[in-house]
């Protein structure tokens, strides 16, 4: 999604590596909810403290609004139905190849927030 609007840093990959599987297996919010907040912030966040968040929320709140009508929750053990901190969620998720609904949920919510950043930019 960054290179697609023309944000390339090495720190990208870097900065994410801690959201999959619930943050870090601790079976919180999905990755990717984490993810596209993080992109949406990028054009609509403030680069200072003392500035209004009245630009940030509107675009977030829609995301959040639309990915838990689509998919139901933002927490990752319960999108996937299986808790990445034990032995048996682990296995059950290598077993039932749910990295697939993983790499789904990702997809679609990377054309949603494109979607968002069209629609605003």
């Amino acid at each position: 999604m960054s290179e697609s609007k023309n944000i390339q840093s090495e720190l990208l990959p870097k900065i994410g590596s801690g959201f999959c599987g619930g943050i870090s297996r601790t079976q919180g919010t999905c990755g990717a909810v984490i993810g596209a907040v993080m992109a949406l912030n990028m054009f609509f966040g403030r680069n200072e403290p003392s500035v209004p968040l009245d630009q940030c929320y509107p675009p977030v709140q829609k995301f959040v609004h639309w990915f838990e009508e689509r998919f139901g929750s933002t927490n990752c053990t319960t999108l996937i139905d299986c808790d990445l901190s034990t032995k048996e969620g682990l296995h059950k998720f290598i077993q039932g190849n749910i990295l697939a609904t993983c790499k789904n949920i990702t997809s679609e919510t990377i054309g949603r927030v494109l979607n968002i950043l069209d629609e605003k930019i």
